[in-house]
């Protein structure tokens, strides 16, 4: 099976990671997303980078919290 034609872009992995820790919602992430495939603009390497980032972001966030969290 071939390997699809894909690499992360750091700059928008890290604005992404950003977008998290400022406080954007998943949804505002599927928002640009819909945003750029209207307009055209559609980096699929840029976009999928960016989403990404946001979501490691959020389970770095999450295990954080798990591993800070006593057991009940």
């Amino acid at each position: 099976m071939p390997k699809p034609d894909f690499s992360i872009d750091e700059p928008s992995y890290s604005e992404g990671r950003t977008a998290f820790m400022a406080g954007a919602s998943i949804r505002s992430i599927v928002e640009q997303v819909q945003t750029s495939i209207v307009a055209d603009r559609f980096d699929e390497d840029k976009v999928l980078s960016s989403a990404i980032g946001f979501v490691d972001a959020l389970l770095e966030h999450l295990r954080g919290i798990n591993a800070t969290s006593k057991p009940v």
